[in-house]
């Protein structure tokens, strides 16, 4: 069955959302498992992907992904989480609290390795998990904006961009930021190394890739892989 990402209520056998108190039990949930030392770069586990974006990601890096909702385009990201977790590497996915609600499974599904995956629903996750992003435990740390129709996390601010581009350099994660809506040239982040719009063709079939900012700006069809489940 088609497990989607948000609007299903939490399982049983889903891990437990982390709240502001208990992150601070993170660092000693993380020391007590095995993860393995961070690579330098991160593929996701689509090849075409891959090739449309020039290669894997390097670490140290931000990148802005345009995602309206409605269009599938998680999935991409769903697919980097899932290559850096089956390596024994933590991610971080952050979002804020609103009418949609994670749901694990539905990321298990996709392959990510649910043992090495943290959420924590946070307003404002620069202030409230500031330790996270200040440290080096996560290789990935997704900053999901996009949790309404409305986004309840700014993150807009050249500082707070700034801040985070920081962390990443300086303690080697690769940092993405989702927003809800296509990102614009006139508008630009200038902290992030890769700014990419997604969105689904009519076809329900592939996604069209926009790369505003990376080593080569270009437009792209990729094919959904045919056994992927729906994924907002």
């Amino acid at each position: 069955a088609n497990l989607p990402y948000y609007g299903i209520p939490m399982s049983t056998q889903s891990p437990a959302m982390l709240d502001n108190q208990e992150f601070n039990r993170l660092g000693v949930r993380c020391a007590n498992s095995f993860a393995s030392p961070f690579s330098k770069s991160v593929s996701s586990l689509w090849p075409e992907l891959n090739a449309c974006l020039g290669g894997a990601l390097l670490r140290g890096q931000l990148v802005e992904w345009g995602l309206p909702l409605g269009e599938r385009g998680r999935e991409l990201v769903v697919s980097y989480v899932a290559s850096v977790t089956q390596q024994r590497q933590w991610v971080l996915w952050t979002h804020a609290h609103g009418e949609y609600k994670i749901f694990p499974p539905a990321f298990a599904g996709r392959g990510a390795a649910l043992p090495y995956l943290v959420f924590a629903e946070s307003q404002q996750p620069l202030k409230d998990l500031k330790r996270a992003f200040a440290s080096s435990l996560f290789a990935l740390i997704v900053i999901d904006t996009s949790v309404s129709k409305a986004d309840k996390i700014s993150l807009h601010k050249q500082a707070e961009l700034a801040y985070v581009q920081q962390c990443a350099r300086e303690h080697g994660s690769l940092v993405f930021v989702l927003r809800s809506y296509l990102l614009s040239n006139q508008l630009g982040n200038t902290w992030a190394k890769r700014r990419i719009n997604v969105r689904l063709r009519p076809d329900g079939q592939s996604f069209l890739l926009d790369v505003l900012r990376g080593p080569k700006a270009q437009r792209a069809f990729i094919n959904i892989p045919k056994d992927e489940p729906c994924f907002i």
